[in-house]
């Protein structure tokens, strides 16, 4: 396990996990001065714990923030698709004539570069869109067979870290606002969020961990997961709120809390931008070095007969 464990264990598992660890922590070390141990047990333990943490956090990332984009028809699709529309400027008209050549005989996939599909009700929406993803998993794996897909890569590391910060941020940002309003005391609200707590839980356990969530339809699938993803934030929304009634006594502490929730929800706002950034960069370096890379070995190979 050790000698598999590489720079997107670190980037997409450990960083988002640690990252959200911390900010969970911070409260308790800014109003209780309890800070994490020092010692190497504890610190180990940290360790093993944020991966965990952030193997949970991108599986809630993926449904929270996908990497599709809405097109100009209100199509979901992704980067590595809209790239070769004919009206996307991201790629010149010449570079998607070498692209599709190159597929077409590589893989015996037309990328129908000069149309774009139109919306999902039509018949050749399905086609086009499901052949450019196809060619584009098989052109990353050329690249990664091939052992020149580094630079890729490095944006995908990257996209998944800025994705992981972004929801850890977001859940930093719900947790925050729960602690800066334990500032009100009042019983029927610590009831509340120990009642929406309670029904926050029930729902991890059997939207998320259940079996039952695998013998549904995929319409079904995808709202449970959606409903879990607002459960996590509902939980820590009111474990904040339930951690700070014993801590946060005054305004200056309430208008600290809130400083860090807003502080979280900025970070959100900038580790998303730069998510989907990085996504897009992935998937134009992808199309990019399987057409240098399949232009080059035409030549050499040209050149040795």
């Amino acid at each position: 396990m050790i000698e598999r464990f590489n720079f997107y264990d670190v980037y997409g598992y450990f960083l988002p996990g640690f990252g959200l660890l911390g900010l969970i922590w911070l409260p308790f070390g800014l109003f209780k001065h309890s800070w994490p141990s020092k010692e190497v047990g504890s610190a180990l333990i940290a360790v093993v714990l944020a991966y965990i943490v952030g193997h949970l956090i991108q599986i809630l990332a993926t449904q929270a923030l996908p990497s599709r984009t809405k097109d100009s028809f209100g199509n979901s699709r992704y980067p590595s698709d809209f790239f070769l529309d004919p009206e996307d400027p991201t790629f010149s008209k010449q570079f998607k004539e070498q692209l599709a050549s190159v597929v077409r005989s590589s893989f015996g996939i037309d990328l129908t570069v000069e149309k774009a599909p139109a919306r999902k009700n039509d018949p050749e929406f399905a086609t086009v869109t499901k052949g450019r993803q196809d060619a584009f998993f098989l052109s990353r794996g050329v690249l990664i067979r091939e052992k020149i897909a580094a630079y890729p890569e490095q944006f995908e590391g990257m996209y998944t870290l800025m994705r992981g910060l972004a929801t850890a941020s977001f859940f930093g940002f719900a947790y925050f606002v729960g602690w800066t309003s334990a500032i009100s005391q009042a019983e029927c609200l610590t009831k509340l969020a120990i009642g929406f707590l309670t029904l926050a839980l029930a729902c991890i356990v059997i939207f998320a961990f259940l079996p039952i969530r695998f013998s549904v339809s995929p319409a079904m699938r995808a709202w449970l997961e959606k409903t879990s993803l607002a459960a996590f934030l509902l939980a820590f929304l009111c474990s904040g709120h339930l951690c700070g009634l014993r801590s946060v006594n005054s305004g200056s502490q309430a208008a600290l809390l809130g400083g860090l929730a807003t502080v979280s929800l900025i970070l959100f706002l900038r580790f998303f931008t730069a998510y989907k950034s990085f996504a897009q960069e992935f998937a134009k370096a992808i199309w990019r070095d399987y057409v240098g890379h399949s232009r080059v070995a035409v030549r050499y190979n040209d050149t040795v007969e």
